[in-house]
């Protein structure tokens, strides 16, 4: 069954980093992550991006800043398509 599950993560979403072009999968299925490295080969991740998010993932109060902001912006945002929507009319 673990092998129908996958996970995908980046910072662009998790930490609100948009321009840092990386990911995490996380997947048991072996075909899945053969797929994935083979279709990556030729878009590897940068020097430059690979040392700054090393960087920023190391310093733990940072990570932890950058999730609490970007939960509250997510928070935001959300709040303001939930008054659209019911100043609409929508469900």
């Amino acid at each position: 069954m673990l092998d129908y599950i996958h996970a995908l993560t980046g910072p662009t979403k998790d930490l609100g980093l948009s321009g840092i072009k990386a990911a995490l999968l996380v997947t048991e299925n072996a075909s899945v992550r053969q797929l994935v490295r083979r279709a990556l080969l030729a878009t590897p991740i940068s020097g430059l991006t690979d040392a700054a998010l090393s960087r920023i993932l190391a310093d733990g109060p940072l990570v932890d800043q950058l999730l609490t902001e970007n939960a509250r912006k997510l928070g935001a945002a959300m709040d303001l398509c939930a008054t659209w929507a019911r100043h609409h009319k929508l469900p």
